[in-house]
C-alpha cells in the first residue's frame, strides 16, 4: 500500500479547512491545517507536504505570498513586517 498524500490547507476561516478535511480524508489524503501563512511555514518545516491549498486574502502574509515563500525559510516573527518577508531570499 502506498503512503498517503499530505495535502496543507492554509484558510484563516476554520470551517473551510474543517470542510476540507473531511473531503479530502474520505478521499484518502492526509490533511493538515493551518489557520494563517506563518503557521503553515511552520507546519512545512514540521512535515514535508504534497500539495498547499491557501485562501489568497489572508491577514498579515496572503496567499501568494506564501506561495512565494521557500517552504525551509527559517522561522518567521508573526509580527515581521511585509518588507522583510518579501526579501528574505
Amino acid at each position: 500500500m502506498s503512503a498517503l498524500r499530505k495535502v496543507l490547507v492554509v484558510d484563516d476561516d476554520p470551517v473551510v479547512g474543517k470542510s476540507y478535511d473531511r473531503v479530502l480524508t474520505d478521499k484518502g489524503y492526509s490533511v493538515i491545517t493551518a489557520l494563517n501563512a506563518v503557521e503553515a511555514l511552520e507546519r512545512m518545516r514540521e512535515a514535508e507536504v504534497d500539495l498547499v491549498v491557501t485562501d489568497i486574502r489572508m491577514p498579515g502574509m496572503d496567499g501568494l505570498e506564501l506561495a512565494e515563500t521557500p517552504a525551509r525559510a527559517p522561522a518567521l516573527d508573526p509580527g515581521a513586517d511585509r518588507h522583510r518577508l518579501r526579501h528574505r531570499r
